[in-house]
């Protein structure tokens, strides 16, 4: 099994109606776990935290994909949620 990268990030107020496809599609297809570290309520230590982890992980990304695959990702699954979910 590949060894996966945990990506923590802060999340403030609700999350967006595709991040359950967006955190899937990083595990299936590049072994990156998302860890959900917060919610609504944020202090500067959990926001300090996860700043630092997630630069020490994005930096292990891109040397392992070359790119941000963070973030391409999370568009073609925002982009896929619209057309299927037209207003």
């Amino acid at each position: 099994m590949p060894c996966q990268v945990a990506v923590a990030y802060v999340f403030r107020g609700p999350l967006p109606p595709w991040n359950d496809d967006w955190v899937k599609l990083l595990n299936d297809k590049y072994h990156i776990y998302v860890r959900e570290v917060a919610g609504d309520v944020v202090d500067y230590q959990i926001v300090g935290h996860a700043r630092g982890y997630n630069e020490i992980s994005k930096a292990e990304i891109q040397r392992r994909f070359g790119s941000d695959v963070v973030s391409k990702t999370l568009e073609e699954v925002r982009n896929q949620w619209k057309q299927t979910h037209p207003k």
